[in-house]
């Protein structure tokens, strides 16, 4: 039998580690004396440890360490670590890129977005003067007692595909006494590779440019209408990804 101290050495395992694997139960020692409290290990118990430690530099977890079903255990862990390789590969495609200029300067940052309730007028505009105008006739529609914070356009059709074409929306905080020729509806939960720009044409277009190269290096599609969203004098512009 060991004392804790030299199967510590032995096996190349700190004794923090092991009183905490004694704590948890992943691994106690065979006996612990009543008095005197010292832990005394069997030397079989390093090949315990070892099949502990060798899971552990695979990169599991301390729950998927003590799974039972080690195969089915390895298997979850091997999706997930798969994952965190993708993961970390997009990132330096995405460093290489900027470092080779290939990649706009402008930040893109990924943002879950919850369910909104929005009104807008039910049809999709034609032209960025009709969208502007659209947005005039929406918001004096729309009390302002019952507006949230959100206000933007949804860009059904980009300019690169012809005519832009846009809907106007707000957001609805509260339901109350409105237009019924307005179209209310959910924007659903997403998540968004977005880009601000200060509110004006040149720089949006970065914004969008910023986006589309981000894209082109992560395997997300795109999932419904880009989002404009007016913040004061900034341009919040969100790409609705396509979950993994």
């Amino acid at each position: 039998m060991y004392r804790i101290g030299e199967f510590s050495r032995i096996a190349g395992v700190s004794t923090k580690t092991l009183r905490f694997y004694d704590e948890i139960g992943l691994l106690k020692p065979r006996r612990t004396d009543p008095i005197t409290r010292y832990r005394y290990y069997a030397p079989e118990q390093l090949i315990a440890l070892a099949e502990i430690v060798s899971r552990k530099n695979l990169g599991l977890s301390l729950q998927e360490v003590v799974a039972s079903d080690r195969r089915a255990t390895l298997q979850r862990a091997r999706t997930r670590l798969r994952g965190e390789l993708a993961r970390a590969q997009h990132a330096i495609d995405r460093i290489d890129a900027a470092l080779a200029g290939a990649i706009e300067a402008m930040p893109v940052v990924l943002k879950r977005r919850p369910v909104t309730r929005v009104a807008s007028l039910g049809t999709v505009i034609m032209g960025y003067d009709d969208v502007v105008e659209a947005e005039r006739e929406l918001l004096g529609r729309v009390p302002e007692t019952l507006r949230g914070g959100t206000r933007g356009v949804l860009w059904h059709q980009c300019a690169d595909a012809g005519v832009p074409g846009g809907e106007p929306f707000v957001e609805i905080r509260r339901l109350g006494r409105l237009d019924r020729a307005l179209d209310l509806k959910d924007l659903p939960a997403v998540i968004v590779a977005c880009a601000y720009a200060p509110d004006d044409y040149d720089a949006a277009e970065r914004a969008y440019d910023a986006i589309r190269r981000w894209m082109r290096i992560q395997p997300r599609a795109l999932a419904g209408p880009k989002r404009e969203l007016y913040h004061g004098r900034t341009l919040e512009i969100q790409f609705p990804l396509a979950s993994d």
